[in-house]
């Protein structure tokens, strides 16, 4: 994330966890939104790392796309840019055949430089 993410990027996160790869995202970045599927790990990320207008997080699961991209529009319109890199942490979670599907979505709806699978 460090060499790849500059100081222009509006970035999404997705399985963010407890924050620690979002906020390391953050110091890089115009902008990081973190999500994550659990609302504790979020309350977590939120108390340790939360920058409003920096570093947000929310508690979204990545595979409803429709509620993602409502939240990733706003911080869209909020900056006047386009998402520019995703990162997608799967913890090892996730069954191969979802996550490309998950995957090919995200690449198709916001076209970004760069999307990151960390496992």
């Amino acid at each position: 994330a460090q060499r790849y993410v500059h100081d222009e990027d509006i970035v999404l996160e997705i399985g963010c966890c407890g924050g620690t790869t979002t906020s390391i995202i953050g110091r890089k970045s115009k902008f990081v939104l973190g999500i994550d599927q659990t609302q504790a790990e979020i309350e977590i990320a939120q108390k340790r790392f939360g920058k409003p207008g920096h570093v947000e997080f929310a508690c979204l699961d990545a595979f409803e796309m429709p509620k993602v991209l409502e939240v990733v529009r706003e911080v869209e319109r909020r900056f006047n840019q386009r998402i520019t890199k995703v990162f997608i942490d799967i913890n090892g979670s996730r069954d191969v055949g979802p996550l490309w599907t998950c995957v090919d979505r995200y690449e198709k709806t916001f076209s970004p430089h760069l999307l990151v699978i960390k496992s």
